[in-house]
């Protein structure tokens, strides 16, 4: 799902918080010698899937080519298939 921009500057998607905050510690931490860690998590692929609408431009949907394969990869874990499954079939929107 598509967020616009007066939207998103609105209600910021939490991943584009995420990041935003993680280059603003970077900003910081690049002003001392002191090494340093920083962790970062995003919580995207997971639904929903909310990303800004100015992607749209970047990835035209009619340039987006599907595999040929639309089966599962080998040997895949049936717990992963099912969990997949049950996080896109129990969403309203979807």
């Amino acid at each position: 799902m598509a967020v616009d921009e007066m939207e998103e500057k609105k209600h910021p998607l939490p991943d584009i918080q995420s990041a935003n905050a993680a280059t603003e510690q970077l900003r910081k931490f690049s002003e001392s010698a002191t090494p340093f860690f920083l962790a970062v998590g995003f919580h995207k692929p997971h639904l929903p899937f909310q990303f800004p609408s100015r992607f749209l431009d970047l990835y035209p949907v009619d340039s987006v080519k599907l595999p040929d394969n639309p089966f599962a990869p080998v040997n895949m874990p049936e717990v992963e298939l099912s969990r997949l499954f049950c996080e896109v079939v129990f969403y309203s929107w979807f």
